[in-house]
C-alpha cells in the first residue's frame, strides 16, 4: 500500500514538472511564431510599399496615347411571339422525339475573387479595439461584427446598405490639377501605412456582404466619395483601393481630369472599349474616346468578372407584394415580396457576354441564386402545390404555373431593347418575355425539385430541358447518355415534352447551368 502511495506521489510531481515544461516550451513557441509572423507581415507590407513605390516613379513617365474602339452593340434576335397551344391539342398525346443539338454552350463557372499582392494588415488594427472589423448594417447580414466601439471613419450607403470604414479627416486631400507629376506624388501618399486600415475595411467588407466584382467596384466608388468628396481624389483613391485588392486596372488622363479603367474578361455591351496589350479595359462611368494611359501592371492582377456566384447580402427594402395566380387554375397562387435595393443593383448592372458568345450571358443570369429571404417566401409555396406528386408532375405542375401566372410582353415593347431579367426582376416586373421565364423556371426547378436544367435556344427563341430521373415522354435532347425533356415556359398551354409547333428542332443550341 504505501509503495502505490510512493509511485502516485511520484506520478504526480513528474506530471507537474512535464506540465511546467510543456507550458514554458508553448510559450516559447508561441513566441517565436508571433514574432515570425509580425517579420513576415512587415516584409509582406515593406513589398507592397516597394511595388508602390515603383508604381509611383513609373506613373511620372508611362504614358501613352490610347483610343477607344467601337461599344459592342447588344444582340438583338428577333424573338418569335409565342402562341397559346389550341385548346383542341390540350388532350392530344404527347409526342416523343429527338432534338438535334448544333452546339453546346460550356458553362463559365467563377473563379475566386483576387486577393491582395499581400497580405494587408492585421497589425494595422487600433490597439483598443483589437478585433475591430467594417460595420455592415443590413437588416439580413449573417457574418454581422458591429464594430465597438466603433472607430473614427465615413460612413457611406451602397444600394440602402449602411456601410462604414476607418478613415481620418487628415488623410484627406485634393487634386488641384492633373498632371504625371501630382498623380504620382498622390499615389505615394495613399501608399504609407495610414490608408492601410480603409483598405483593411474594404477587403473585410467585400466578404463579409459576399460582394460580387461589380458590387465590390460600385462599393469602392461610394467609399471613395465619402473619404474624398469626390472628384479626382476619389477617383484616384477608388482605383488604388482597386487595384490593392489584386483587381487589373489603368488611370487615365482625358481634358484635365481622371479617369479609372477597368480590365474585364467579359464584353460590355453598348461600351467603349480600349485594347491593351491584348487585354479589354472599361473606363469606370466615363465616356470617353481618346485618353492618356498609364499602362502599368501589378504582381497577380486579374480581370473584374461579371458572375455573381453568392448573394449580395444588401439591406432589406421590402417591395410590395405580389400575387402570381394562374388565371387557369386558381389554386396555384403564390405571393412574393422582392427586395428593391437588389433590383436597385440588378438595374445598374452591365449586360455582357464572354468569348464573343452572346448565348453566355444568358447563363450569367440564370446561374445567379436567388436572394434567401425569396426562396423562404416562395418555395415552401411551391412545394406545397405540387405535394405528393412525382418529379414529372411536379414539373408540370410548374410549367403550367408559369404559363398562366405571368404577363408576356416582347422587350422592345417595355423597355425598348433587349433586356434579360434576373430571377427576381422576372417575379417583380409585371411583363416577362421567353428568356426571363426559362431563367426563373431553371432557377425553380434546381432548387426546388433538384433536378439539372439546361437552357435550349432555337433561332428567335430560347427554352429549357429537365433531366427526370426516369423515363418520360416528350422531345428530348440527349447530352453524355443523359435525357433532357423539352419544357417551354412560354409555350402556352403546352405539357412537359412538348415543343413550339414554329420551331425547328434541327437547330438548337444547348446552354449548360452549373
Amino acid at each position: 500500500m504505501k509503495n502505490v502511495l510512493r509511485l502516485t506521489i511520484a506520478l504526480v510531481l513528474l506530471t507537474t514538472v512535464v506540465g511546467r515544461m510543456q507550458a514554458q516550451t508553448g510559450n516559447d513557441a508561441r513566441a517565436k511564431f508571433d514574432a515570425f509572423r509580425q517579420e513576415a507581415q512587415q516584409r509582406y507590407a515593406d513589398f507592397r510599399r516597394q511595388v508602390n513605390m515603383k508604381y509611383a516613379d513609373f506613373m511620372e513617365h508611362a504614358w501613352s496615347e490610347f483610343v477607344a474602339g467601337p461599344a459592342i452593340a447588344m444582340p438583338k434576335d428577333q424573338e418569335l411571339r409565342p402562341q397559346p397551344m389550341p385548346r383542341q391539342d390540350w388532350d392530344k398525346p404527347v409526342q416523343t422525339r429527338p432534338i438535334r443539338v448544333e452546339e453546346v454552350v460550356a458553362p463559365v463557372l467563377p473563379k475566386p475573387q483576387p486577393m491582395p499582392i499581400s497580405p494587408i494588415g492585421e497589425e494595422q488594427k487600433p490597439k483598443d479595439t483589437p478585433d475591430a472589423e467594417p460595420e455592415v448594417t443590413p437588416d439580413v447580414e449573417p457574418e454581422q461584427v458591429p464594430i465597438e466601439p466603433q472607430a473614427e471613419g465615413v460612413d457611406f450607403v451602397l444600394y440602402g446598405t449602411p456601410l462604414h470604414v476607418r478613415f481620418s479627416d487628415k488623410l484627406r486631400f485634393t487634386l488641384n490639377d492633373v498632371t504625371e507629376r501630382t498623380i504620382a506624388e498622390a499615389w505615394r501618399r495613399l501608399s504609407g501605412p495610414d490608408y492601410d486600415a480603409t483598405l483593411t475595411d474594404c477587403v473585410s467588407l467585400r466578404r463579409k456582404m459576399h460582394l460580387c466584382d461589380w458590387a465590390y467596384l460600385l462599393m469602392l466608388e461610394q467609399m471613395a466619395k465619402a473619404c474624398m468628396g469626390g472628384g479626382d481624389a476619389a477617383t484616384l483613391m477608388m482605383a488604388y483601393m482597386y487595384c490593392q485588392t489584386g483587381y487589373q486596372m489603368r488611370l487615365g488622363m482625358v481634358k484635365g481630369h481622371l479617369v479609372m479603367l477597368f480590365a474585364s474578361e467579359h464584353q460590355i455591351y453598348e461600351q467603349n472599349c480600349y485594347e491593351i496589350r491584348g487585354q479589354r479595359y472599361y473606363a469606370f462611368l466615363n465616356e470617353a474616346g481618346r485618353m492618356q494611359v498609364c499602362d502599368l501592371s501589378f504582381p497577380k492582377e486579374q480581370p473584374l468578372s461579371l458572375l455573381i456566384a453568392e448573394e449580395q447580402a444588401f439591406a432589406m427594402d421590402r417591395g410590395e407584394e405580389r400575387v402570381l395566380q394562374s388565371v387557369l387554375d386558381s389554386t396555384l397562387t403564390a405571393r412574393v415580396a422582392v427586395n428593391r435595393n437588389l433590383i436597385a443593383f440588378y438595374n445598374d448592372y452591365p449586360s455582357s457576354m464572354i468569348g464573343n458568345d452572346f448565348m453566355t450571358r444568358w447563363a450569367l443570369y440564370a446561374n445567379t441564386p436567388l436572394q434567401a429571404e425569396v426562396q423562404d417566401q416562395l418555395y415552401p409555396q411551391l412545394q406545397a402545390m405540387t405535394e405528393g406528386k412525382n418529379e414529372y408532375e411536379k414539373v408540370g405542375v410548374l410549367l403550367s404555373f408559369m404559363h398562366w401566372a405571368f404577363d408576356y410582353r416582347q422587350d422592345d415593347e417595355v423597355w425598348g431593347r433587349d433586356r434579360a431579367f434576373f430571377a427576381e426582376e422576372t417575379l417583380i416586373y409585371p411583363y416577362s418575355d421567353c428568356e426571363d421565364r426559362s431563367i426563373l423556371f431553371s432557377r425553380l426547378v434546381r432548387d426546388v425539385f433538384g433536378l439539372e436544367v439546361v437552357l435550349v435556344y432555337y433561332p428567335r427563341h430560347i427554352a429549357t430541358a429537365v433531366h427526370f430521373t426516369t423515363e418520360v415522354p416528350g422531345d428530348y435532347i440527349s447530352l453524355g447518355g443523359r435525357r433532357f425533356t423539352i419544357c417551354d415556359p412560354t409555350y402556352i398551354g403546352a405539357k412537359v415534352g412538348q415543343t413550339m409547333s414554329d420551331l425547328n428542332n434541327e437547330k438548337a443550341k444547348v446552354i449548360l447551368l452549373k
